[in-house]
């Protein structure tokens, strides 16, 4: 209560003294979007609630990756650190984990984590980003998106967009290294590259870019891995005609973490990711069709086993416009997901190598009752291999009150099919780390998919002066959430090391099996406000969240274990044409853990500035966890770095 009223006065403080400090200030506030409804419009029309990450926001600060941009938003909750399996970092849309995202490039689907082992692909789709050189944006919607794009939006999308091609050739190259007060903790240093311009004018054109990323070791247990991550890709636009273009994407990253058994510990996880697409646009009449064709290629080894994921996504969609006040987007989806696995990965006589297919088709009309008010309509039927058919349907309102405050809200249903192996009942893998014969997980050929009905409704507020503030609240009833469920357990508990459980000839301590157990009911509200003019920038945002299962064993409880409250604030300044400074307050309340045990809140304040001593060159420093607020696995659940120096330069020519 304390942090609501807290948050809600310096709010009502920080508006006043912002419009009272400039009334004349003009700003081009226009944002066009794409993700909301698979077409460019502005983000205050957008039948969705929306955030955006623009390119300039990226720049002066050590982002690793995107998860660390996402941090600022509210409803978005990015939780990670040292003390866990390699790739931990987990991203939280509403509360909902980064299984329930979808993460898209360019508008193509990414996905991946299928082919790790036993939940060592956890915010594996993440790590696959395009490096931070190469985004113009990203776009982050906020509740289900199903209808428009398929299983897996049941939480949300997180939208990359790229750059597109130059016409002029253009680049630019950044290098900085983090630098940890605390010697036992590992150093990281990274470069990113950018590359773009034309081959045949106004007919083809080029872009390259990638990034690197090392990081040390800890030298204290539950920290940090040893990490290397390495991303190139190439990006060829063919302008046929006029109407008409082509696009080849390529790429190739690798990641490496290593753990040795005294310090973060023991784990070795190489990763090797191919991903190649070519689109297709034509525009014809008034109207425009974009098709894709995707694939994706993910090979991991953990040490002991070797397995690789496949995914072949195909896409079609229009957008027509009807008459004067009706927008019509519709097409057809099918995908199809392989996984090989080593034969030792899996005990018994499993087969190894799984695949599914999935198509859909999908129709959704924006309708422009004035022009003020416009409702959407959205439907999707999806045909899957082994569940049937599934019908997702969106309603959308948006309403402009006046020229400054809008009102959006509606209803839309979210669906996710299980994972290849959870489907599987002759899978049975290994769970509880590495110990022979502790515990396996089994499929279920039984299970339903989850989904979700989500309610949303906001108000939001832009006035011409640079002022800005908005509140949503929403309700999400999740249904048929998969969990492992014990089904053979010895009279010990396994504590003796005997084993009663058979599986296939073996003996175990204890077997699991994927079901469907349990529902939850997830509410919040986000609420943000915010200036800028020419010089300053500041955003203040709080988001409330709770949930609770309403039904299976864990019946009561909370769905995750998120803190309830969380707080960002962030400040811009330029202080002239070559200095730019900046400064974040992120505050992450109380949560309670599997057991009730109570994880403490804390504050972390990070600062820093930007330099540009020429037209082609930029210098920037900046001190993270300022206060050096010390995060243990003992205490929080998870190790954070300490207080650590930023410095790093980029080259634009």
């Amino acid at each position: 209560m304390n942090i609501k009223i807290a948050t809600s006065v310096a709010s009502l403080l920080l508006a006043q003294n912002l419009i009272l400090a400039n009334e004349t200030t003009k700003l081009d506030n226009v944002q066009v979007v794409t993700t909301a409804s698979g077409y460019a419009q502005d983000i205050v029309d957008a039948p969705a609630s929306i955030n955006v990450i623009t390119a300039k926001d990226l720049e002066g600060k050590s982002y690793r990756d995107v998860s660390d941009a996402l941090q600022d938003i509210p409803g978005i909750t990015v939780e990670g650190g040292g003390g866990g399996r390699p790739e931990s970092t987990q991203i939280y849309i509403r509360g909902m984990s980064e299984k329930y995202t979808l993460f898209m490039v360019d508008g193509k689907p990414q996905g991946s984590s299928q082919a790790y082992y036993n939940g060592f692909g956890n915010s594996n789709e993440i790590g696959w980003m395009p490096p931070l050189s190469s985004i113009e944006r990203i776009e982050v919607i906020k509740g289900p998106m199903s209808s428009l794009y398929g299983s897996s939006a049941v939480g949300g999308v997180i939208n990359i967009i790229t750059k597109k091609v130059n016409n002029e050739w253009t680049g630019s190259l950044s290098l900085d290294t983090v630098l940890q007060e605390n010697q036992d903790a590992g150093d990281s240093r990274q470069y990113r590259y950018y590359l773009s311009g034309p081959i045949i004018k106004d007919k083809l054109g080029l872009s390259v870019y990638g990034s690197m990323f090392k990081r040390d070791e800890d030298n204290f247990k539950d920290g940090f891995r040893k990490k290397e991550k390495y991303d190139n890709s190439a990006k060829l636009n063919w302008k046929v005609n006029d109407s008409n273009s082509l696009e080849l994407i390529y790429g190739k990253a690798k990641q490496k973490n290593l753990g040795t058994i005294d310090k973060s510990g023991a784990t070795h996880l190489d990763n090797e990711r191919d991903n190649i697409s070519l689109t297709h646009e034509v525009d014809w009449l008034n109207n425009n069709t974009t098709t894709y064709y995707t694939r994706e290629d993910v090979k991991i080894d953990n040490g002991m086993n070797h397995s690789e994921y496949i995914r072949d996504t195909f896409n079609t969609k229009t957008v027509m416009p009807i008459l004067d006040n009706n927008t019509v987007t519709f097409g057809l989806d099918y995908k199809k997901e392989e996984t090989k696995h080593a034969k030792n990965r899996f005990h018994g006589k499993a087969n190894a190598n799984l695949e599914r297919w999935q198509g859909a088709a999908f129709l959704e009309d924006e309708w422009f009752v004035t022009n003020d008010w416009s409702i959407t309509t959205g439907f999707r039927y999806d045909e899957n291999e082994h569940y049937g058919g599934e019908f997702i349907p969106r309603l959308y309102n948006v309403y402009k009150i006046n020229e400054q405050f809008t009102l959006k809200g509606g209803v839309s249903k979210g669906y996710v099919a299980p994972e290849l192996k959870q489907a599987d009942p002759s899978i049975a893998e290994q769970s509880m780390g590495n110990t022979p014969r502790q515990r396996l997980d089994i499929g279920n050929y039984d299970l339903k998919p989850e989904s979700s009905i989500n309610y949303e409704l906001a108000l939001l507020y832009n006035h011409e002066s640079g002022f800005d503030a908005g509140i949503t609240a929403y309700h999400t009833r999740f249904k048929d959430k998969i969990e492992k469920q014990r089904i053979c357990e010895s009279t010990q508990g396994g504590k003796t090391g005997i084993d009663e459980c058979e599986y296939n000839g073996q003996m175990w301590q204890g077997i699991n099996e994927y079901t469907n157990v349990s529902s939850a009911d997830l509410q919040g509200l986000e609420t943000s406000i915010g200036y800028k003019n020419d010089i300053f920038k500041v955003n203040l945002n709080h988001t409330y969240s709770d949930s609770e299962q309403k039904s299976g064993k864990n019946k009561g409880k909370a769905l995750n274990n998120l803190p309830k409250h969380m707080v960002n604030l962030g400040v811009d300044y330029t202080i002239n044409k070559y200095i730019n400074s900046w400064a974040k307050v992120k505050y992450k309340g109380k949560t309670v853990e599997d057991g009730d045990k109570q994880i403490s809140a804390y504050t972390l304040v990070d600062l820093g500035i930007n330099y540009k001593s020429s037209k082609y060159s930029s210098f920037y420093a900046g001190v993270y966890n300022l206060f050096d607020k010390q995060i243990d696995k003992s205490e929080y659940g998870k190790t954070l770095d300490g207080r650590r120096y930023n410095i790093g330069m980029k080259l634009d020519f």
